[in-house]
């Protein structure tokens, strides 16, 4: 995964057998800088904790990589001003792939598809301040104009509809790419 700075910029991308995240000048495409760091590996498949969903606060200064197959899962949180990793936060549960920050709030949300769950995150404080139960393989995270947060789930292809303000799920939407009817 990648994502660009607010001012677009800088284009932060995870690289999973890297492992690290390579920080690009997007005027020229040029490799600036890249991020290592001794969370990114692991005792686990090939070496590597497998940096991969990335994330990215409103104003830019904080980054966010997730840790897949790190041997505690979690997320590392990287300052964008100073180039320094700040701390890693160990999530424990498993399947964590995408994560995504919601515009506006700033809370990161992270599925946890083997888990069946999503963490909510403050970004303020990196402090873990809610897990929201989701069946069905939770990966992917979209955001909605109205604060609703949506995940879809690749294990059984529904999407499960999250308030935003309350954090909790306020609807499922099943059978969904399988036709009227079936």
């Amino acid at each position: 995964e990648g994502i660009a700075s607010p001012d677009g910029k800088t284009f932060y991308a995870a690289v999973p057998n890297g492992p690290h995240v390579v920080i690009l000048d997007t005027a020229g495409f040029t490799e600036t800088a890249r991020i290592e760091s001794p969370f990114f590996k692991s005792s686990r498949a090939n070496g590597s904790a497998s940096p991969h969903g990335i994330a990215l606060t409103g104003d830019g200064s904080k980054l966010y990589v997730g840790l897949e197959n790190a041997d505690i899962p979690g997320i590392v949180v990287y300052d964008t001003k100073t180039n320094k990793v700040l701390r890693k936060i160990d999530v424990v549960l498993r399947g964590g792939h995408f994560l995504a920050i919601q515009p506006g709030t700033d809370k990161l949300y992270y599925p946890m598809r083997d888990d069946n769950r999503v963490l909510v995150i403050d970004t303020k404080t990196d402090a873990i301040t809610k897990i929201i139960t989701v069946n069905g393989g939770p990966v992917g995270v979209g955001f909605a104009p109205n604060g609703e947060v949506w995940i879809h789930c690749d294990g059984d292809g529904s999407v499960a509809v999250i308030d935003g303000k309350r954090d909790s799920v306020i609807a499922t939407l099943k059978n969904l790419g399988q036709g009227p009817g079936r």
